[in-house]
């Protein structure tokens, strides 16, 4: 597989290496993978965890209903049909019947519906129990709480394979949501058995496309194709290594010594990297967007017309292309252009403006402000 260097790389599979080879393309005899995690993930409980690490590890590790193509388009996961209400708040997965733990045993819609409860449940104490507030599950918000049981939980398993979400207010796009790594299935009976210890390295039983071979905190953890995944023909990797180096002149120092087969690399390398591996560098997208915040506590952040002019006056383009000269693009609204239907978004009209015009409007309103 070919080598890469990246300054941000946007997962949009559920796994990193789960794929089908292009038309032509010849697969080398050995296939296997080194990768950086960058860090040591929390724990390995998709209901414990948080954090790019821990989204590495569970997306390889662990499938959730529905999961994104390669072109960031919805394709089955474990759920292989869906449907919903007129209204939006019920909403019908299809599981399939050949999904399996790693284990062999079967990944049924109560594996799904223990998983949901349990992150719901305050004692689970996940930083990521909130998350099912935002789907509008029956009940999410109180059981959040601790006002009511998990039991009430608008998640019910109608038989072995048919997932049914019950929602408090119309959510046209649940089957969006239903990708984050947090509403992964866990096996019941394993976690029912060996309580925590179900997540240990040594216990953990998983149901995406590789299983877990070892773990060394702050090392490396090594995986391999999960036989028992559904697709597992398809899985072109045999091993995966995830090493977990947070100091990125380590990696690639490790990615020039071919220990590593993708890496980032310190922002003061940028223009040497480019001319002694232009064909290795790349840029991709990222569902990110970084931003000054005011403090409107303080004046004269207090007034609306200063912070209006600041924003008007601030040159995107020379911290965009002069200072982090990583591929970056001026932002005028939270969303990333990234992200699903973003070009919907109506940026202001002032960012359409020249920069004469700009300033010209920030020292008005400055005057305004007094």
């Amino acid at each position: 597989m070919k080598k890469l260097i990246y300054v941000i790389l946007l997962f949009v599979a559920s796994t990193l290496f789960a794929a089908t080879p292009r038309a032509g393309e010849k697969l080398a005899k050995e296939q296997s993978f080194t990768f950086n995690a960058e860090a040591a993930p929390q724990s390995l409980d998709p209901a414990k965890i948080e954090g790019v690490p821990e989204g590495v590890f569970a997306r390889n590790l662990f499938e959730t209903l529905i999961i994104s193509d390669e072109n960031d388009k919805l394709a089955p996961g474990v759920a292989l049909t869906w449907n919903h209400s007129d209204d939006y708040k019920t909403w019908t997965f299809n599981l399939r019947k050949n999904a399996k733990w790693s284990n062999g045993d079967n990944v049924t819609a109560k594996d799904f519906v223990f998983a949901w409860k349990r992150l719901a449940d305050p004692k689970t104490a996940s930083p990521y129990a909130s998350y099912l507030t935002y789907l509008k599950l029956q009940n999410a918000d109180e059981i959040v709480k601790g006002k009511l049981s998990p039991d009430k939980l608008g998640v019910e398993a109608k038989d072995d394979y048919t997932l049914v979400l019950h929602l408090e207010d119309s959510v046209p796009f649940a089957d969006l949501l239903t990708q984050f790594y947090v509403l992964s299935p866990v096996p019941q009976k394993v976690v029912e058995k060996l309580g925590d210890a179900w997540s240990d390295p040594k216990n953990l039983v998983s149901n995406g496309a590789f299983k877990l071979d070892s773990f060394v905190v702050n090392e490396e953890a090594k995986l391999s194709k999960n036989p028992y995944y559904w697709d597992a023909k398809n899985v072109l990797l045999d091993k995966l290594t995830l090493l977990q180096i947070q100091n990125q002149s380590v990696a690639f120092t490790r990615y020039r010594a071919n220990a590593l087969d993708i890496s980032t690399f310190p922002l003061e390398l940028l223009d040497k990297v480019k001319k002694e591996y232009p064909k290795e560098f790349t840029t991709g997208s990222n569902l990110c967007t970084y931003y000054f915040q005011f403090n409107v506590a303080n004046p004269p952040f207090d007034n609306v017309k200063v912070r209006q002019a600041l924003s008007m006056a601030l040159d995107r383009n020379i911290i965009t292309d002069k200072i982090l000269r990583q591929g970056q693009i001026p932002a005028f609204n939270f969303s990333p252009p990234a992200i699903s239907a973003a070009e919907l978004i109506t940026p202001p009209e002032w960012s359409k403006w020249d920069d004469k015009k700009r300033h010209e409007e920030a020292i008005k309103l400055l005057n305004e402000a007094g």
